[in-house]
């Protein structure tokens, strides 16, 4: 009888083990997929927008400039996936910057979520500025960020400021306004 009980009982391990290894595997898996998804959603983004063809923003006209703030689990994907890249008929430079003062050098900011405390700078050095800001943090939309992707029933939303939107000079398509989640709508500026 006990020689019984311990190949059962090893059975039963090994399919915990499987189904938790499964389990954790298939975690791994999505993660993988929704951050590739949202480094795509990137590109996706600027087909929807429109910056000002003349600005006091100095931006080099050769290069579509994705600059990158903080640390990410997306910032080596951004890198491999744009890095022989076009966007808007340009090829694209990628820029992990360290400094506030280097964003003012890009097209498109995207805030990872490292940059908790200093996103009220962040925001405040782009406010005025054709720069699109993008993050995928919890309640970075309500402080400023111009689109914030997130997941929302086991799909990838965003969110959309449209005071921000508004005081940067950037024209967003209506199409892509109108699939967003609205944030701090035009005329609720706080």
């Amino acid at each position: 009888m006990v020689m019984k009980m311990r190949p059962i009982r090893l059975r039963k391990f090994l399919m915990i083990f499987l189904l938790i290894m499964l389990s954790t595997f298939q975690n791994t898996v999505s993660q993988e997929v929704t951050n590739n998804v949202k480094v795509a959603f990137l590109e996706k983004f600027t087909r929807f927008i429109n910056w000002p063809n003349e600005s006091n923003h100095s931006i080099s006209s050769n290069y579509f400039i994705i600059s990158v703030v903080g640390e990410s689990p997306l910032n080596n994907e951004i890198y491999k996936f744009y890095k022989n890249r076009k966007i808007k008929g340009k090829d694209v430079k990628i820029n992990f910057i360290k400094e506030i003062s280097e964003i003012d050098k890009c097209h498109l900011l995207f805030i990872s979520n490292s940059e908790k405390e200093r996103l009220g700078e962040i925001i405040k050095y782009t406010k005025d500025k054709p720069i699109l800001t993008i993050s995928d943090s919890d309640g970075f939309a309500e402080q400023g960020v111009i689109i914030n992707m997130h997941p929302k029933n086991n799909q990838l939303r965003f969110q959309i400021n449209e005071t921000a939107l508004k005081f940067s000079g950037l024209y967003m398509n209506f199409k892509l306004l109108s699939l967003a989640e609205i944030v701090n709508p035009v005329g609720e500026r706080k």
